[in-house]
């Protein structure tokens, strides 16, 4: 099977304030780009995480700052209805995969 997306590990996205952690993941973006890879990066929470993720080259992001898990039945409704959710509300009326977002993947730069 080919690969074509990489997910940056939620444990990785928690550490992001350190250099050593902020560099790995900075070569694994760039190498995953190269290769014409799309970059998701996993269990973004804060803007802040969002920001040194966006900046670092992370194509899209999936986290609660995006929506908390659900069912299917209600992945569903949130589509029909547009996207967004999570804590705050709308985020944008998102509500498709790649290259927009899932209620729980959007691209990376959205809210920057």
């Amino acid at each position: 099977f080919p690969v074509d997306i990489v997910k940056i590990d939620r444990s990785f996205v928690a550490e992001l304030a350190s250099p050593t952690t902020a560099a790995i993941v900075t070569a694994v973006v760039d190498l995953a780009h190269v290769l014409g890879m799309t970059v998701v990066a996993e269990g973004v929470e804060t803007a802040s995480q969002l920001e040194i993720v966006a900046g670092i080259g992370c194509d899209m992001c999936q986290g609660f700052l995006f929506a908390k898990p659900m069912s299917a039945e209600e992945m569903g409704v949130l589509a029909l209805r547009g996207g967004g959710s999570g804590r705050g509300g709308s985020r944008g009326g998102y509500g498709a995969m790649p290259p927009g977002n899932a209620p729980a993947a959007m691209p990376a730069g959205a809210l920057a």
